[in-house]
């Protein structure tokens, strides 16, 4: 007798966005179930007040769910496949020390090694180009040169080992 009444009492009072999710039902579940925990409590000799009391208890959750929409903001799905066309700051700066650290071991390289490592990778010359320019007698050669230009680079560029003082 108390269930359909408070059902239909809890579909008139939910606002619009909590009947459209169907939680009214959830509502008076929640309702009933705060209303057996507190039984001892009610005089079973007066339907009025029990009907009082779940009207009341109803009303009650229906705040505190308006309470806990405006706490919670709304949530929206993520893509995640949307990158950012600008680096982070972290990046930006891990770039801007991985830069400092090859030009301080460039300038470390010999001059042939160094002009091995800018014509190659800084600009773009083919091993033809890059053995004209490095006078050396075939490609082959000039490749060579770039290989052992770049080992020496790694190894300038490999961080230094500190000495504890222990």
């Amino acid at each position: 007798m108390h269930l359909p009444l408070l059902s239909s009492w809890a579909r008139r009072k939910a606002p619009a966005w909590i009947r459209r999710s169907g939680g009214t039902d959830d509502l008076v579940q929640r309702t009933v179930l705060n209303a057996l925990r507190r039984l001892k409590h009610l005089d079973p000799d007066r339907e009025d007040q029990l009907q009082g009391y779940l009207r009341r208890s109803l009303l009650n959750l229906i705040r505190d769910d308006f309470r806990r929409a405006r706490r919670t903001p709304p949530t929206e799905s993520l893509d995640e496949n949307i990158r950012s066309g600008t680096p982070t700051p972290l990046r930006q700066a891990m770039v801007l020390e991985e830069m400092r650290r090859y030009h301080a071991a460039l300038a470390c390289l010999t001059p042939r090694a160094r002009a091995a490592i800018v014509g190659r990778f800084e600009q773009g010359l083919s091993y033809e180009q890059l053995a004209r320019k490095l006078d050396r007698p075939t490609p082959g050669a000039a490749r060579l040169a770039v290989a052992r230009a770049a080992e020496a680079l790694r190894r300038e560029m490999r961080p230094k080992r500190r000495l504890s003082a222990a």
